[in-house]
């Protein structure tokens, strides 16, 4: 069982498979669909791929209740609002502007420890603060989007960032129960939910679309959503399990940071992207952020 490994071992497959999904949903917006009934039909496969590859890694289904169903159906609803409401936002203000704001959700689980009996020492703070200026730093502002903030644009931008944070509070709640070893039960409700409201908003959005586009069932959009299921897989088994062994205040920043930084760097490396210094600068941050809220560094 994968869980079963050491937790270094663990932070780097979550880093890696993070980095992955986020690589496959660019792979369908650019080849497949970039439409929202695109968006919930890669979503709804992509947690269909979840729901089958998280009792293998989990090493079965193990023990069951109701907590965990209903706390379960509770995180799937809140990570589809989530996808919702940033749907809601980004046509109506920056993308860049968007993306940062509903990235800094990170500081909610992060500084949720205390809530649970955790401590966030100066060095750990001093890193987080860093954190936050590497996400604003790795976003650029494109030059085509011109699109101006306004207020329906930040309420939307806000309701997404707070049901962003909520997922990490929720992954917390649920290992500080006596329920933390109904890893599997949880998490599959949780895609199960996801999946039957994916395939209700993809039936709504075909049916109330004026051109009528036609629904994405074909080869490459479904194997590119099941391939990013299968990379989503691990980050949310894994970090669920983090959550009940790590404090909050080392997990979500490394969990949710990284990521962002693995990306930047293979977008440079190995599609040949040409980054603005303004993103390098955000790298640099995010390297120096994780060895203070890592411990590695501190004063």
């Amino acid at each position: 069982m994968i869980l079963a490994l050491p937790t270094l071992a663990l932070l780097i497959i979550t880093i890696v498979t993070s980095s992955l999904t986020g690589i496959t949903k660019n792979m369908f917006t650019k080849s497949v669909s970039q439409s929202t009934l695109g968006t919930w039909f890669y979503v709804l496969f992509q947690s269909i791929a979840c729901a089958v590859l998280i009792p293998i890694l989990s090493g079965g289904f193990g023990t069951f209740s109701v907590y965990s169903m209903l706390t379960g159906i509770l995180f799937g609803a809140v990570c589809c609002g989530q996808v919702i409401t940033l749907l809601k936002a980004l046509p109506l203000g920056p993308f860049s502007y968007s993306m940062v704001i509903v990235s800094l959700a990170t500081l909610i689980p992060t500084l949720s420890g205390p809530f649970f009996g955790e401590t966030i020492t100066l060095s750990q703070g001093f890193g987080i603060v860093l954190m936050v200026l590497c996400v604003v730093f790795s976003t650029d502002k494109k030059k085509e989007d011109d699109r101006k903030a306004n207020v329906k644009w930040l309420i939307w931008c806000l309701v997404s960032t707070v049901l962003n944070g909520m997922i990490g509070v929720l992954q917390k709640v649920h290992q500080a129960s006596p329920h933390k070893d109904e890893l599997p039960v949880f998490l599959v409700s949780s895609f199960v939910f996801s999946a039957v409201l994916c395939a209700v908003m993809v039936a709504v959005e075909h049916k109330r679309s004026p051109v009528k586009e036609p629904v994405p069932f074909n080869a490459k959009g479904v194997l590119i959503p099941l391939l990013g299921g299968i990379t989503l897989a691990f980050p949310h088994a894994i970090n669920l399990h983090l959550a009940g062994i790590m404090p909050a205040a080392v997990m979500f920043p490394l969990v949710n940071v990284c990521p962002l930084m693995l990306t930047t760097l293979i977008a440079a490396t190995f599609f040949r992207e040409r980054l603005s210094v303004r993103r390098w600068i955000g790298f640099a941050i995010g390297v120096v952020s994780t060895l203070f809220v890592s411990g590695t560094v501190s004063f």
